[in-house]
């Protein structure tokens, strides 16, 4: 049966997410919906990758997520839309060619669509895009505080530095706060206005605050910006939520 869904193409860009020691390639997948359909689950596949947090396209809202995490995306119940995908590549060397896939899937790992492609590791892998690393015009983003320690209840920030290399101007954009699928409730806003001067790096704060009945444990929100055709991800910033302190009431 046809699903009316299919993939139209792959790129992977100089673009990487993620831990320094565990960088992950960024690899962007053009999805077409004939129809409404979701959530529907975008992953890569091949020898040596792996895709820790599937993309999930709603059709609900104008969002894709990264396991839930919002970007700026668009992904509505109809039409063309691009999915980054964070994939590791192993011990993969930048410039080699790995056969590898692109699937669509429901949520119970039913295939509805699938591109094989090559997926070439960029140069310069890191944290951060590749212009901080490799030395090319572009954005980085770096992360102060590698953990931010937040009771429920209570308010916190997550910072980043964002700066360019290369770059002449000042640059406009915004900056986005990226987390996993039942977080989307710790961080607001979710993005921010940015303004990156071309003399130094801008710091941004994205306030936290996770309700009172926020399960205890540790998440993740890395910071992504996106100015004027320039996209770059800082490295996973962990977040952790310790037990909720009750006090019996006083008789």
């Amino acid at each position: 049966m046809d699903s009316g869904i299919s993939v139209t193409a792959v790129t992977t860009p100089a673009l990487f997410t993620g831990p320094p020691e565990a960088p992950a390639q960024v690899v962007r997948v053009r999805i077409r919906r004939e129809r409404p359909a979701g959530p529907l689950y975008v992953t890569v596949h091949g020898e040596g990758l792996t895709t820790p947090h599937p993309r999930i396209l709603r059709t609900d809202t104008d969002t894709d997520t990264d396991a839930g995490a919002r970007t700026g995306a668009g992904a509505g119940a109809k039409g063309t839309t691009t999915a980054e995908v964070a994939v590791g590549t192993g011990a993969a060397a930048p410039g080699e060619l790995l056969a590898a896939t692109a699937r669509v899937a429901t949520p119970d790992g039913r295939p509805l669509a699938e591109l094989p492609f090559e997926a070439d590791p960029a140069r310069g892998g890191g944290a951060r895009s590749s212009a901080r690393s490799a030395g090319s015009p572009g954005l980085w983003v770096e992360a102060p505080d590698p953990q931010v320690v937040v009771a429920p209840g209570a308010r916190g920030l997550v910072r980043a530095r964002i700066g360019s290399t290369g770059v002449r101007s000042a640059l406009t954009g915004r900056a986005y706060a990226v987390s996993p699928y039942g977080t989307w409730q710790l961080t607001a806003p979710a993005a921010l206005p940015l303004r990156v001067p071309a003399d130094g790096p801008v710091e941004v704060e994205f306030e936290v605050r996770p309700p009172l009945d926020t399960p205890p444990g540790e998440y993740w929100i890395a910071v992504k910006a996106a100015c004027q055709g320039r996209i770059a991800y800082g490295p996973a910033i962990a977040l952790r939520i310790p037990p909720r302190v009750t006090h019996p009431k006083d008789e």
